[in-house]
């Protein structure tokens, strides 16, 4: 089980890092417009931040929901003594 707290300090910090390389690459802009290479260049180039932000920003989003887990024992009053029984059950189902 992943640590939710760093792996969303780590998706923070990647995309805080994507969004100063793209300030940077804005700056830069005009004189890679001027020629073929750099128009395919900057394609490319904005072609693999956008998929990373969102990507980035799918870990952040997945990563709030929260999930609620039903526990057997809590709902049965015998304790969790079927618990056996249910996983035995489950075997022998395959």
């Amino acid at each position: 089980m992943r640590n939710t707290r760093k792996n969303k300090f780590g998706t923070l910090f990647c995309l805080a890092v994507l969004v100063v390389l793209s300030a940077m690459f804005s700056l830069a802009l005009p004189g890679l417009l001027l020629s073929d290479a750099g128009k395919i260049f900057s394609g490319l180039w904005g072609t693999l931040v956008a998929i990373m932000i969102a990507a980035h920003v799918r870990t952040l989003w997945n990563s709030r929901q929260k999930r609620y887990y039903l526990y057997p024992s809590l709902l049965n009053p015998a304790g969790g003594r079927q618990n056996k029984n249910i996983r035995l059950s489950r075997l022998m189902r395959g």
